[in-house]
This record gives C-alpha cells, structure tokens and sequence, in this order.
C-alpha cells in the first residue's frame, strides 16, 4: 500500500489498476483490508466485491461462468447463503449469524446467539461460547445452565453473574461491532 498520490502514477506509468485513488474509489475497500486480521479476511472481502459486481452486471444475479467458479469451491447450500449474505442486508438475517456478549467478568465472556459451523452455515439453535483472555475456554454448548456453569469455572468464580437482557457488542469471526 502507498499514499494515494501514487494511485495515478501506478495508472499511468505501471499501466495497473489501483485500489484507493483521489477520487475517493475503492476507500471502504482500502481501509477494510488494512484492518483485516489476515489473508483469509482480504481474500474473502475481494471475492465478495467481485460477486457484487459480477451481480451488478448481470442484473442482480450472479452470473453463470462466476456461480460455476464458486460451486467448484463451494457446496450448493454454502453457494446459497453466500447469495443470501450479498443480497439481504436487514438486522434479523445478520442476528441470525451473530454471537453477542451476554455477560462479562474481567477478561471472561459468555457469548450466547447462533454461530456458524465449520461450513460456514448458521446453526439453527442458540449456542453458548465462553471466551477467556481472548481465547476460546471450552466447547461451545446450546444449553445455557451448561454454559453458565464452563463461565463460572473460567472466571474462578461460582458467583452469580448476570446475563444481559440484550447482547453487546456482536462478534463475527474475532471482529466485534456494537449492536447499534
């Protein structure tokens, strides 16, 4: 990455395109990758820029040659909530695929909500997730007495704690995000 001066001199002299120029293009896209935790995050936020382009030119969908590209990497059921994500953009659907911070007791969370299993697909029951110093701390439950009990065995403590009425902030794959 350089400055962005340097963007129309890469036009020009390098004959390549750039990411971020003067002209504001590409910022979000610049400023998401210089934020990602690693490869794996750049890679998957270029293959969805390049889906929504693929779907803006052909008109709202994906085309055939970039669907076949994908179910060649993909399972149908992973092509088709790859789809939903690019296409649905309302509070409900992103809840649906959201762990959120349900209560805190120093460097211990318990996240409860709905996670994604190794497919990448949302799991269809509430799941409980207990974070310790900024690792995972056990297995992940879909029973809350089970997961208040693992919280309670991390933060060495069999006090009460409470659980809040509304989980805050949200964590999608390490990155966290206010519930507003």
């Amino acid at each position: 990455m350089s400055l962005w001066d340097y963007g129309f001199q890469a036009l020009t002299s390098g004959q390549h395109p750039t990411v971020a120029h003067n002209f504001q293009s590409g910022i979000p896209q610049s400023g998401a990758m210089l934020l990602s935790a690693g490869q794996e995050d750049v890679l998957a936020m270029f293959i969805a820029t390049l889906a929504q382009a693929d779907r803006k030119q052909n008109g709202g969908d994906l085309g055939q040659e970039f669907d076949t590209v994908l179910l060649s990497h993909m399972s149908p059921e992973q092509r088709d909530e790859f789809e939903a994500i690019l296409s649905t953009n309302t509070r409900e659907f992103v809840l649906q695929r959201a762990m959120g911070v349900s209560a805190v007791y120093g460097d211990t969370e318990l996240l409860s909500g709905y996670s994604l299993g190794s497919d990448g697909i949302p799991q269809s029951l509430t799941s409980w997730r207990v974070i310790d110093e900024g690792e995972q701390y056990g297995e992940l439950v879909f029973n809350e007495s089970e997961a208040m009990a693992m919280f309670a065995e991390a933060r060495g403590s069999s006090s009460q704690s409470e659980i809040r009425d509304s989980p805050d902030p949200y964590d999608f794959g390490g990155y966290r995000y206010p519930s507003d």
